[in-house]
Parts: C-alpha cells; sequence; structure tokens
C-alpha cells in the first residue's frame, strides 16, 4: 500500500518556523487525534471475556524537541495477558487486535495527521508562534 500525502514539503517548512516548544505542542495534538481512531478500533477487535483487556487499551505520547514523536498504542501494564491474545502462545493460537487496527486505519491515520498537523500549525502561526 502507498500513501501519498499532498504538500508535504510547504508543511514541513512551515513546522520548522515554529518554536520547539509549539512544535511539540502541535505534535502532541495531531499524534492524540490520530491514535484515537487506532484505540477505538483495537477495542472493536478484541476478543472480550470480561472486558477488563478492552477497557484498558490506551495510546501513550512520545514528543521530544527536534520533530521526533511516536503515539505507543497497547494496553495497560497489568494486563500483561494482552501480549498472550494478541501474539498467542504455544498453547493458545494468536487473537491478533493491535496490529489489525494499525493496518485497518493507517489511511485514516496519515491523513488525520496530515489535516492536524496543518491546522495546528496555522493556528500557532496565527497566534505568532
Amino acid at each position: 500500500m502507498s500513501i501519498q500525502v499532498l504538500g508535504l514539503e510547504k508543511l514541513r517548512a512551515q513546522f520548522s518556523e515554529l518554536s520547539d516548544r509549539s512544535q511539540r505542542e502541535v505534535l502532541r495534538n495531531s499524534l492524540r487525534s490520530a491514535a484515537r481512531p487506532v484505540v477505538t478500533e483495537a477495542k472493536r477487535l478484541v476478543q472480550v471475556d470480561r472486558g477488563d483487556l478492552k477497557k484498558a487499551i490506551k495510546s501513550a505520547l512520545s514528543v521530544k524537541s527536534g520533530g521526533e514523536a511516536q503515539a505507543l498504542i497497547g494496553f495497560e501494564k497489568d494486563k500483561f495477558y494482552g501480549r498472550f491474545v494478541e501474539l498467542g502462545t504455544s498453547k493458545m493460537p494468536a487473537e491478533p487486535f493491535l496490529r489489525p487496527a494499525l493496518i485497518n486505519k493507517q489511511e485514516e491515520v496519515v491523513k488525520i495527521i496530515a489535516q492536524a498537523l496543518a491546522a495546528q500549525i496555522a493556528r500557532i502561526a496565527a497566534k505568532g508562534k
């Protein structure tokens, strides 16, 4: 699959003109928006016994200076058995829900990131960086 984002160079140029603090804010808000549909999809796909794992699916953001950012989507640490559900064990077949959620939503995620970045950059630029 190939995903093309038009206007990326212009967006990069505008982004680079922002202060480090503003860059981190833009990335944080954009990633938060983009992670939502993946979390929702993972919750839809996970096999439910009592619903504890479904409730534990969350996103966490990591944003650093220099434009490095990532959204981590997984489950709370006390629901460690989520990895057994996702990957399987020698005695239990895998019932993936995280990877399929990302695959199902990857085009939407890219669109959300591009739109959110453009909107956030424009908002901050209008305020004066």
